[in-house]
C-alpha cells in the first residue's frame, strides 16, 4: 500500500491547480467517515461524507 496521506495535484486549467488529499477515519462516535481535504495558496477546504442513514446502502 502507498502512503493515504499524501497529497495529489488536481489541475483544473492553466491557471488554477489543487493539492487534495482524502482520508478515511472513525469518529470519536465510532462512526466511520471520508474526508476530502483540497488545499490552494494557503486555503484548506474539507468536506466529510457522513453515513446515510438505515437502508441507504452507504
Amino acid at each position: 500500500m502507498g502512503d493515504d496521506r499524501r497529497q495529489r495535484r488536481l489541475v483544473v486549467d492553466e491557471h488554477t491547480a489543487w493539492l487534495w488529499s482524502h482520508r478515511h477515519r472513525r469518529g470519536r462516535d465510532g462512526v466511520w467517515r471520508d474526508a476530502l481535504t483540497l488545499y490552494r495558496d494557503g486555503v484548506r477546504v474539507r468536506f466529510v461524507f457522513r453515513p446515510g442513514g438505515p437502508d441507504s446502502g452507504r
